[in-house]
């Protein structure tokens, strides 16, 4: 009808069960069309507004689930909510539709689009293209899939998730005007002429990875390096600062969006791969990808993401179809105790590497829903079937008044587990700054799998790129059932051992860093095992004493349990006793008495259980 609900002189409402059709009487409507419409309720499992001819736009607020399709026709089409066919149902888009940020749309079936398409991104999320049953179709207009990044000063590995063969270079899609996309830096010296750059910098801010020796490379000339090609996208490394024409150089961070445009990516993606080499990949979808799910799929392979909150620039990320680390962003644990998102996001890109196969292919089934800022701000292993006992160590580092996890590392140790150097074993990406890593033989690891440790077994780790200030290592259990050892973490330099409490309790080491570097690690600390029947090899009071070196003459004593008896005392290296008292608290704070600067020896007592360590005094 041409007239409201039929031309009724009084509202009325018209509830409508099955799939709805708003079609105009002539040959267009008389007005701009928004659904829900008024006085209209729908229990509809399909949605058709308007037809072939229609020109007037289409505003949707109201998730629409049509297991008979959905169909609009309009001018502009702004989707303010998800849309979604079932039992293989199609949609069908003709005229320019914008996806509103934390959106999707998903076919069941077909997918056609007649028109441009615009998925937004901003700080609220990212719109996104989700699982496609059918075929895609587009019969005209592009795609332009937008990609928010928060303000931070950080490494990112970034992508666009579409194809084409023209207008698919780095400029035309990652700078465009001023204010929008990315500010791209580079000192005019670094590698003869470099075109394309804002000059600044002491090294260029874009890096693109080289698989075949397992390297980085700059990019002399980004106004002739393609974004994405006829059938793939590329994956980039890039320090993100802030959009085209800011003066985020040497400091400063500004939000930016990033707005490529071509055409989307739909059906499976398959990359070829070379045995145990590194190959950076953009996820090829406008949406995020279920990173478990897909590593799962793909025997054998690994999967790297840049965490720009990890550290002070960013960090990686590891999953081995298994675990995660440095800590596990899909479950709460003691050190994160919220959790995170798995996903990789749409514009992500991601590195994998694989043990056995020469490819690595993503599928539609692998997309998922959600949205998350965490990346921009195999089959499952056997040992998943036996007890497994995993230690891991966080290694934080101070910023201002805080700490941050900076890096971490996994200690898996199962009964049909070797201490060899094998598949199993996950490699270690050199963060940016700070890093901490397991040793076997000269292959630093990030996680290591091993047989059931043996009383005398060790594992030592190595930290490079830190710097002389405040750090602590975190390290707890997860799962672990092992009674005929106990693990212990060993510093050489203090000469300490520190029980490693096998309920999951964390224990927190605080100490001074060194410049690190990966000709010359720091070596200082180790995981030891220890019987579990022999409490007499080491300390086995569990006692955490810091800061270490003692600065200011303040000295905090944290204690797993207390009782009346409970002591420390306080020796020179003479054997002379320079301080004693009584411990009456879980967190006891001390204040020492001037002191000469030198190395002493803090020992607690309490029924007959001791620990000790050395401690150094500084004035």
């Amino acid at each position: 009808s041409d007239n409201a609900l039929g031309g009724l002189n009084t509202a009325r409402t018209l509830s409508a069960a099955g799939a709805f059709k708003y079609i105009p009487r002539g040959t267009t409507f008389a007005a701009d069309v928004t659904y829900p419409i008024l006085n209209l309720t729908s229990s509809s499992t399909g949605l058709t507004i308007g037809n072939t001819t229609n020109d007037k736009n289409i505003t949707i607020n109201a998730d629409v689930t049509g297991a008979a399709g959905i169909e609009l026709y309009g001018n502009d089409i702004i989707i303010n909510a998800n849309l979604k066919t079932t039992n293989s149902a199609d949609m069908y888009l003709k005229g320019n539709a914008t996806i509103a940020s934390a959106n999707y749309i998903e076919s069941n079936g077909n997918f056609t689009h007649d028109g441009n398409l615009l998925f937004k991104s901003d700080a609220n999320g990212t719109a996104a293209f989700g699982t496609l049953g059918g075929e895609f179709t587009k019969l005209s207009g592009t795609a332009t899939v937008e990609r928010y990044i928060p303000a931070k000063r950080a490494w990112r590995l970034l992508t666009a998730p579409l194809k084409g063969s023209s207008s698919n270079k780095i400029p035309a899609n990652w700078q465009g005007v001023n204010g929008e996309g990315l500010l791209l830096f580079s000192p005019l010296n670094y590698q003869g002429t470099m075109i394309g750059y804002t000059t600044g910098g002491g090294m260029p801010n874009i890096w693109k990875y080289n698989s075949t020796n397992n390297s980085w490379s700059s990019i002399p000339d980004i106004t002739d390096e393609n974004l994405f090609g006829s059938t793939v996208n590329n994956g980039f490394l890039v320090f993100a600062t802030g959009p085209q024409a800011s003066t985020n150089i040497v400091t400063g961070a500004t939000a930016t969006t990033l707005k490529p445009k071509g055409d989307l990516i739909s059906g499976d993606v398959t990359h070829s791969l070379s045995a145990n080499r590194y190959h950076l990949i953009g996820n090829p979808y406008a949406s995020p990808l279920n990173t478990e799910a897909m590593v799962q799929a793909n025997s054998g392979a690994t999967a790297w993401m840049v965490d720009p909150s990890l550290g002070t620039v960013g960090g990686y990320y590891a999953y081995d179809g298994t675990n995660w680390t440095p800590t596990n962003p899909t479950t709460p644990t003691p050190a994160n105790p919220t959790g995170s998102d798995k996903n990789i996001q749409s514009g992500q890109g991601f590195f994998v590497r694989s043990t056995n196969a020469s490819t690595f292919t993503i599928s539609e089934t692998h997309k998922a829903v959600g949205n998350s800022n965490t990346w921009f701000e195999r089959t499952t292993n056997t040992q998943t079937t036996e007890n497994v006992d995993k230690i891991r160590v966080l290694l934080n580092k101070k910023e201002g008044n805080n700490w941050i996890l900076a890096d971490g590392i996994l200690a898996i140790n199962y009964a049909n587990g070797n201490n060899n150097l094998d598949a199993t074993d996950t490699p270690k990406m050199s963060n940016f700054n700070e890093n901490i890593m397991f040793k076997n033989g000269t292959t630093s690891l990030s996680m290591e799998y091993s047989a059931l440790p043996q009383v005398g077994h060790v594992q030592p780790m190595y930290l490079t790129g830190t710097t002389v200030q405040p750090y602590q290592l975190q390290v707890f259990t997860e799962g672990y059932s092992n009674a005929t050892v106990t693990p212990l973490l060993q510093d050489t330099q203090m000469g300490t051992f520190t029980p490693i409490p096998t309920d999951g309790t964390i224990v927190t080491v605080p100490f001074t860093g060194i410049a690190a570097t990966s000709t010359s690690p720091d070596q200082r600390f180790k995981i030891v095992y220890q019987s579990a029947l022999n409490n007499e090899t080491f300390a086995t009071l569990w006692a955490a004493v810091y800061p270490n070196p003692v600065n200011n003459n303040i000295v905090n004593i944290q204690l797993k349990s207390i009782n009346d008896s409970t002591n420390y005392t306080l020796t020179n290296l003479l054997g002379q006793t320079v301080q004693t008292g009584k411990l009456n608290a879980l967190q006891n704070t001390i204040t020492l008495p001037q002191l000469q600067e030198g190395i002493y020896m803090m020992t607690i007592n309490q029924e007959g259980k001791r620990y000790t360590t050395k401690l150094q005094i500084q004035n």
